[in-house]
């Protein structure tokens, strides 16, 4: 009830769109396309389901190493403007 199967393995319940966890298309790349590779394919998933970027009100982001942070903030900040979500 309530709930349909978005593109991506989204699952939109209600006005509420679940993202599935991804991980780069490239795994052997820098963290930046890394992080920019996975924001696309978060970027058309969200468009299929008539959301975007701005609509974001929760994300959670695994890094194996602590000294990529700067490298993935940078990157998706490129996707995801003021203000970020929680």
């Amino acid at each position: 009830r309530g709930k349909r199967a978005i593109s991506g393995g989204a699952v939109l319940a209600g006005e509420t769109l679940f993202l599935p966890g991804l991980v780069p298309l490239d795994a052997a790349a820098g963290i930046e396309d890394q992080t920019r590779s996975v924001m696309r394919q978060h970027e058309a998933i969200l468009r299929d389901a008539g959301f975007g970027f701005a609509d974001l009100t929760l994300t959670r982001i695994y890094l194996t190493d602590p000294k990529d942070y700067a490298g993935l903030n940078n990157a998706y900040r490129e996707f995801v403007t003021a203000p970020p979500p929680a």
